[in-house]
């Protein structure tokens, strides 16, 4: 089993890995980005003795590592990575992620009444909102994407990045993140559907936007 921790790694569901959240063990966890916060790339393999035995035997018997990448063991990446685990752990950024997060979740759970927001789904420092045209009649925009690609540029007049995955908000602020900036967020958040609702959504109810059934 393979787990893909690339996102979900390091801190960012309020635990060192999201295995641990979800109590699974996998074989291998991958992870990459977060490793050095994206200021170098780097990306690692982590794997148990079942699959780390026979490489190691394989290795030993052709006297070199089995397996390798052209830029395997970056030594400027390798640095970086080491350096930035330990301001993890020291500035107590996880237990950050655990205890702001649980706020983030908290705030965003009650839009989910809104008319627009189909579901809010997340855990830690990650979350999405899901937007329809109108939850009571169960329609979104005919184009998937329409709707999600409006609603980030309305947040980023306001001075806030997000990206929108088809019409899903994705929502990943940073581990140093406060309360006072989930604050802003939600705010931001909420300003936008309201300014959502006054255009798009009125204009779908007057059948000038095309619609699909959700």
């Amino acid at each position: 089993m393979v787990a893909d921790e690339v996102i979900c790694g390091f801190g960012r569901t309020g635990r060192m890995f999201g295995c641990e959240t979800y109590d699974i063990a996998p074989d291998v966890i991958v992870v990459s980005k977060q490793l050095t916060s994206s200021y170098f790339p780097l990306s690692a393999i982590i794997m148990n003795d079942c699959m780390f035995e026979p490489i190691a035997e394989e290795s030993n018997r052709v006297g070199v590592l089995a397996h390798g990448f052209t830029g395997g063991g970056h030594p400027v990446g390798a640095a970086i990575a080491i350096e930035n685990i330990k301001l993890i752990e020291e500035r107590e950024l996880i237990a950050n992620s655990s205890r702001i997060g649980s706020y983030m979740q908290e705030r965003l759970r009650t839009l989910s009444d809104h008319p627009l927001v189909g579901e809010v789904r997340g855990v830690g420092l990650i979350a999405a909102i899901e937007l329809v045209l109108d939850k009571e009649r169960k329609v979104a925009a005919a184009t998937l994407g329409d709707v999600g690609t409006f609603a980030s540029r309305l947040m980023l007049e306001q001075g806030i990045i997000v990206r929108n995955i088809d019409d899903a908000l994705a929502i990943c602020p940073p581990l140093i993140v406060n309360k006072d900036q989930i604050d802003a967020l939600f705010d931001g958040i909420t300003g936008m559907l309201h300014e959502l609702e006054a255009t798009v959504v009125n204009l779908s109810r007057s059948g000038q936007v095309p619609t699909r059934p959700v």
